[in-house]
């Protein structure tokens, strides 16, 4: 399937005070859920794993859940600022690297576009289309650059 051509488009949603509920992208064991780029992927490899760095697997949770000990305010402290419900994990994992759907940045077909969250520095950025960021980072974490 080819990448759909242009610039993330950003999703707005109107303002409100406090936590924002978000659907999950893909409960434990529901794929009918997921983002159709990734049930694609996963219709051919639920996930690829080299020992340390992998792609795919389970969008089984945001980043709030993620850190389900923490409060609101300090993961979102983790996030540079951003909602913890906003990002699911994980579409690919390196190091201290992990590669998230970002709920409110939104590609021309509307799917969440993929963000690099680097954790030890608490720095979201580097938006891609899920493809794009296949056939580049995802590559390169599982065959090497």
């Amino acid at each position: 399937m080819a990448p759909v051509p242009g610039p993330p488009v950003v999703a707005r949603s109107p303002p409100q005070d406090g936590p924002r509920r978000r659907r999950r992208l893909s409960p434990s064991g529901d794929t009918t859920s997921a983002v159709t780029p990734i049930r694609d992927f996963w219709a051919v490899h639920h996930g690829l794993d080299t020992g340390f760095d992998c792609v795919g697997g389970d969008l089984a949770c945001n980043t709030l859940e993620f850190f389900a000990d923490d409060s609101w305010s300090v993961v979102a402290e983790r996030l540079d600022g951003c909602p913890p419900d906003r990002f699911v994990h994980a579409v690919g994992n390196a190091n201290y690297d992990t590669y998230v759907l970002d709920l409110d940045m939104l590609d021309g077909a509307g799917n969440p576009t993929v963000a690099h969250w680097a954790f030890k520095e608490r720095q979201i950025g580097d938006h891609k289309q899920y493809w794009e960021w296949l056939d580049g980072t995802g590559t390169d974490l599982i065959f090497g650059s």
